[in-house]
């Protein structure tokens, strides 16, 4: 029985497919399987996937004839495929440096039921995109450093107010504990977020310090789509997964002190409100947020007639 799953779930990723799977094959670490998955793609992805059929360490490959809709039923399937105690899910756009899988079962072997390192955004040429990492807007230090930590006080103190594990290739976690909730499996955009709460509660994590995974960002990947609607679901989404955070945290609503760790989400809000109208979030959005929504957008029009007047 391999020691780790590998599970390689993609959808219109040729461009990037085959660098994803030479990163997997070339690994220091070799105890593992690799379950290739495709949900119903419309480019070259299948026939580049059958190429890898018959690896020695590929043990299914399974193609969806109809998209599921959701990257996290995908993560379901191929975790209920898998025989390893450590699950991989290796986004097929993204990649990773040849060490990323054996430092990783290191922590694992210590201890930690999830591990996860830096990762660096790269754009569809290979080019880094900025030295940015999501969560280093709570703590511009935390992440540049390896921590372990209690998987409670990662929600409570960082969960609970962005995804601060935006990569889900540059994690490793043990299978069992692994649980799928209905709103993760309705999820589009933030599902892997309300994955990681729901999964740390009860568990330890580790982090490491060292950039060994890329988290590509390009035209296909959720975070680049614009439109309205889509918008709207990903806030919908990000809220879901706050309240479920702060419930288990047992934090309740949100405070003044609190509002300062949620300021990307306040322009976010802003930012839709300009296009939908207030009335289409009123149900969604907590009234405390709503509140400093209204203060931002002052804040903006004051500078542009600052700004427009100094002209």
């Amino acid at each position: 029985m391999p020691k780790v799953s590998i599970i390689v779930p993609n959808y219109n990723h040729e461009a990037f497919l085959r660098r994803r799977l030479n990163s997997v094959f070339h690994q220091t670490y070799k105890d593992f399987e690799v379950i290739l998955l495709d949900d119903s793609s419309t480019d070259g992805s299948v026939e580049i996937l059958k190429e890898f059929e018959d690896h020695e360490q590929v043990s299914a490959l399974h193609l969806n004839s109809k998209n599921s809709g959701s990257p996290f039923s995908q993560w379901e399937k191929g975790i209920s495929m898998a025989e390893g105690k450590y699950i991989w899910i290796a986004e097929s756009d993204d990649w990773a440096e040849k060490e990323f899988l054996q430092k990783c079962v290191v922590e694992l072997e210590k201890g930690a039921d999830l591990v996860y390192c830096r990762s660096e955004k790269m754009d569809e040429n290979d080019n880094k995109i900025n030295d940015e990492f999501w969560a280093d807007s709570l703590d511009s230090q935390r992440w540049r450093n390896d921590y372990t930590n209690d998987g409670q006080s990662e929600i409570c103190n960082y969960l609970a107010y962005r995804n601060t594990i935006p990569n889900a290739s540059s994690c490793v976690f043990k299978t069992e504990g692994v649980t799928f909730t209905k709103k993760i499996l309705k999820s589009r955009y933030t599902g892997d977020w309300l994955f990681w709460v729901n999964y740390l509660d009860g568990k330890k994590l580790a982090f490491l310090g060292e950039t060994l995974s890329y988290h590509r960002y390009h035209s296909g990947t959720t975070r680049a789509q614009k439109n309205i609607k889509q918008r709207t679901r990903r806030l919908k989404e990000r809220l879901r997964a706050i309240h479920v955070a702060r419930k288990i945290c047992g934090s309740g609503r949100i405070k003044f002190s609190e509002v300062q760790k949620y300021k990307y989400l306040i322009r976010f809000i802003s930012d839709i409100k300009k296009d939908s109208g207030i009335h289409k979030l009123l149900k969604d959005v907590p009234v405390e947020l709503l509140f400093y929504v209204y203060l931002y957008d002052l804040n903006q029009l004051r500078r542009k007639l600052t700004s427009t007047t100094s002209e």
